[in-house]
């Protein structure tokens, strides 16, 4: 963690060794939140379908967390503006 704290894979790598071997469901909740403020879509669904995180998806924080980072997204979806003829320009 200290050569590259922002690494979203792994810190999701590592919650998912405090969930399924170390079962320190506060420590996996410490370790998603920063990658959950900077994580793309991809990375968030694989966060939210991976059965490793599953004793998770009840803790509030948890979906707090998810609920946030897919609002986030959503916002930055939305900000994408339509260029005549349906080219987003990108």
């Amino acid at each position: 963690m200290l050569l590259d704290p922002d690494n979203v894979t792994m810190r999701h790598n590592l919650a998912c060794d405090m969930v399924v071997h170390r079962r320190d469901f506060d420590a996996a909740v410490e370790l998603l939140a920063p990658a959950l403020k900077k994580t793309g879509t991809e990375q968030l669904e694989w966060l939210k379908s991976d059965p490793d995180l599953d004793p998770l998806r009840n803790d509030a924080r948890f979906q707090a967390m998810i609920a946030e980072a897919e609002q986030r997204l959503a916002k930055t979806s939305a900000q994408v503006t339509l260029q005549p003829g349906g080219d987003t320009g990108t």
